[in-house]
């Protein structure tokens, strides 16, 4: 054995401590303080009927108190609310009476921001917070007004009327899309060249691609498409590092329910919360007409969930 060997295997090294003297404060109070910004609203859950009476005995039950269970916070969804501004007009009953003209005032009304425009200031405010500081793009915009119950169109603030547009595409586009065709036909290509795939690829669908010249609603390209299928990869930001299997397993799962709730015609949102508050409250989910009452297309769930 080596001389290093052996002093490795004799030699003993104190260890170090460190005792912490310092005292942490433990932060109390935190869910009341946040609880008591709220009004409480109590909801009573009694045995009242048939179920009032003792398993035993079958006598009376008489209450004896009470006790909060639990506290949570629930979420109201937006929502829009018609005001109908009324101007009140009045007269001098004097100045008629004196076969004066006629002294009419009426009460002031506040000037809307635009005139003859459904939207309040409140409904623009909104839709610049949705833009500009979330990043919201229009076309979800849309879709999120619409669920409200305003058929707004992204046109009407981001665009040109879906009249004006087909009126320019007429005008404009046609000429520039005939000229395009004209050039891919008079061209002599090898078929297997890869311009040559381009000019074939062209011709094959210029009758589609020229239906956005019959109507202003249309768009020339298929975004919207491709959205919808790459939910996943346009979301990675908010679950790039999962935790754990179980986690990314949890997000396919969510993103599965929600796609396919949306594709029945469903409130997301609204499909989401009934989830989390009857299922809880099944008895058992091992069965699978349990589950499947709970499914998008699911009679129930399409009356109350939409």
């Amino acid at each position: 054995m080596g001389r290093k060997a052996c002093l490795k295997k004799t030699l003993t090294y104190p260890v170090e401590t460190e005792t912490i003297t310092y005292k942490r404060k433990k932060a109390k109070g935190i869910r009341q303080a946040i609880f008591s910004q709220f009004t409480p609203e109590i909801v009573h859950h009694e045995v009242q009927g048939e179920d009032c009476t003792c398993p035993d005995c079958h006598g009376q039950l008489k209450e004896i108190g009470s006790a909060v269970q639990r506290q949570e916070l629930v979420f109201i969804p937006a929502q829009l609310k018609r005001i109908d501004h009324v101007q009140h007009a009045y007269k001098c009953q004097a100045c008629s009476q004196k076969n004066l003209s006629d002294k009419i005032i009426k009460a002031p009304v506040p000037k809307a921001p635009l005139a003859h425009s459904l939207g309040s200031a409140s409904i623009i405010a909104h839709t610049i917070h949705q833009k500009f500081n979330l990043k919201v793009p229009n076309y979800r915009q849309e879709e999120d007004w619409h669920k409200l119950g305003l058929p707004i169109s992204r046109s009407d603030w981001a665009d040109l009327s879906s009249e004006e547009r087909l009126h320019k595409r007429q005008t404009e586009l046609a000429p520039l899309m005939d000229e395009f065709f004209d050039w891919c036909r008079e061209q002599s290509v090898l078929p297997g060249s890869k311009l040559g795939t381009a000019l074939e690829y062209s011709l094959k669908y210029e009758t589609t691609i020229q239906t956005v010249l019959s109507d202003g609603d249309l768009v020339l390209s298929n975004n919207m498409a491709e959205r919808a299928m790459k939910t996943l990869v346009m979301g990675r930001k908010n679950w790039l590092f999962s935790q754990s299997f179980e986690g990314a397993k949890s997000t396919t799962i969510i993103l599965s329910l929600l796609k396919t709730a949306k594709r029945h015609e469903l409130d997301t949102e609204k499909y989401m919360t009934y989830l989390l508050d009857n299922l809880p409250n099944e008895e058992t989910l091992a069965k699978k007409v349990v589950l499947e009452a709970y499914l998008p297309w699911a009679e129930r769930i399409q009356n109350k969930c939409k």
